[in-house]
């Protein structure tokens, strides 16, 4: 996807939709009222799902058809068309809405997979933390709890067709799980602290160096996760060579 062509894309939508909220007064009121909600709720819409539609759905082809049947129905509005406007608006609502609801299912399942290997690596670090008389982390805790009220949410979200609305609390717990484990980045194992201290004048630097490693490994295994966490469409190394 090349970014002058979304640019220029949403750039022509939002004067579409401009046009739509300044022009609703006159005849076939109740058309036009279905008009100018979804004018500019498909329209939302469609932005929030571009980054997941490119990362995680059908990629520029399931883009195209939603931005082309909203195109569709904006162009039956101009030519006065309201009947089949709103009926065309109408469409794209159920388009928009399916697209959702497919990669909502996909952020679900994705979510509770990282969740699954997350509480098993808590329960391991909580038994070794134990054995060895040693505290948990508690914003490892915190993390926890945020992560796993925000896949509550989102099933409850998607459980009531709120795909978009899924889809961004699933986002959340992403983010969340991600922080816990910078979190377990940062808590080094004993056996590297202890080759960190055999040089006492680079000690803090070995240590720095140790968690910023862990931290990287953790960027580079979840780098689209963390690209789509931003709202942003996932490009992979290979294909930015």
């Amino acid at each position: 996807m090349k970014k002058g062509f979304v640019i220029s894309l949403f750039t022509a939508l939002t004067l579409s939709f401009l046009a739509f909220a300044q022009a609703v007064d006159g005849p076939d009121h109740l058309a036009k009222d279905v008009i100018k909600r979804l004018s500019y709720e498909n329209f939302k819409n469609i932005k929030l799902l571009t980054a997941a539609i490119f990362n995680y759905g059908g990629g520029e082809g399931e883009f195209d058809k939603l931005v082309q049947s909203y195109s569709e129905a904006s162009s039956l509005y101009f030519s006065r068309e309201y009947e089949r406007s709103a009926k065309k608006f109408q469409e794209n609502e159920l388009e928009i809405r399916e697209t959702a609801m497919n990669i909502a299912k996909i952020y679900r399942e994705d979510s509770e997979a990282m969740q699954k290997e997350i509480i098993e690596r808590d329960v391991r670090t909580r038994i070794s933390k134990s054995l060895a008389g040693k505290k948990v982390n508690e914003s490892k805790k915190k993390m926890m709890s945020q992560s796993t009220a925000a896949i509550s949410l989102g099933k409850d979200y998607y459980d009531r067709t709120r795909p978009v609305k899924a889809i961004e609390t699933y986002r959340i717990a992403k983010d969340r799980m991600l922080t816990y484990m910078y979190i377990e980045a940062d808590d080094l194992p004993q056996d590297i602290i202890n080759e960190c201290r055999k040089d006492r004048f680079e000690r803090d630097k070995c240590l720095r160096d140790a968690k910023e490693k862990r931290r990287a490994e953790v960027r580079e295994r979840y780098e689209k996760i963390i690209s789509d966490n931003d709202n942003k469409v996932y490009i992979s190394k290979e294909k930015a060579k």
